[in-house]
C-alpha cells in the first residue's frame, strides 16, 4: 500500500463482509476485490466515510459474486504437472525452428534466445536484444508461441507498447488480439 498518498483508513463490516475503507487523491470511488478475497473501498478526499459505507452497501450483491468467482476459480485450479524432459526437449526443438523463420521473416535478429520458466510473463526483450521465452509456452499452440516470438522481436524496434509497436505486431501477426487473449492465464 502506498501510504503517501493515504489520507485515511478505516476497516467495517457491512452485512458480514469485511471491508477496508480507505481515503486518496483520486477521482472517484472505487470497489476492489484483491486475489485473497479481501475487499477495499476508495474514496476522494472530497468524499465521506459515510458517503464511502452507502456505495459499498449499495455494491455488497457485486461484491458477494466476484469474492465468489474468485473462490470459484481457487478451487478450480488445478496444480500443473511439471513439463517431462521429453516436453522440454520438444518444445527448444520447435523453438529453434519457428524463431528463425520469425526472424528472417520481420528482418530482426535477437542476439540471444533462452528459455527459462517466468512466473508473470510469457517472454522478454532486454535492451541488449536478449530475448527469454517462458517455458510454460510448451503447453501452448505453435501459434500463440509464434506470436510471443513476434511480440519479442517487435521490442528490438519498439521498447514499449505503443500504436507503432502494435502496428507492427500486427504486420507479421494479424490474429494477435485472439491470439493474445488465449495466453491470458
Amino acid at each position: 500500500m502506498d501510504t503517501r498518498t493515504l489520507y485515511d483508513y478505516n476497516e467495517k463490516e457491512i452485512d458480514n463482509v469485511k471491508i477496508y475503507f480507505l481515503q486518496k487523491n483520486i477521482k472517484r470511488m472505487s470497489l476492489r476485490v484483491k486475489p485473497d478475497g479481501k475487499v477495499i473501498a476508495v474514496r476522494p478526499l472530497r468524499a465521506t466515510l459515510e458517503e464511502s459505507i452507502k456505495f459499498a452497501y449499495d455494491n455488497i450483491d457485486w461484491i458477494r459474486r466476484t469474492q465468489q468467482k474468485i473462490l470459484q476459480k481457487a478451487t478450480e485450479k488445478k496444480p500443473k504437472m511439471p513439463l517431462t524432459l521429453a516436453e522440454i526437449n520438444t518444445f527448444k526443438a520447435k523453438l529453434g525452428q519457428i524463431f528463425p523463420h520469425c526472424e528472417a521473416r520481420m528482418k530482426l535478429y535477437a542476439s540471444k534466445v533462452t528459455v527459462r520458466p517466468m512466473k508473470t510473463r510469457w517472454g522478454s526483450c532486454s535492451s541488449c536484444g536478449n530475448i527469454s521465452i517462458n517455458l510454460e509456452l510448451a503447453r501452448y499452440s505453435d501459434e500463440c508461441l509464434e506470436y510471443v516470438i513476434i511480440h519479442e522481436l517487435a521490442h528490438l524496434v519498439h521498447r514499449n507498447h505503443s500504436d507503432n509497436f502494435w502496428q507492427l505486431v500486427a504486420t507479421y501477426c494479424p490474429d494477435w488480439k485472439r491470439i493474445r487473449h488465449s495466453l491470458r492465464y
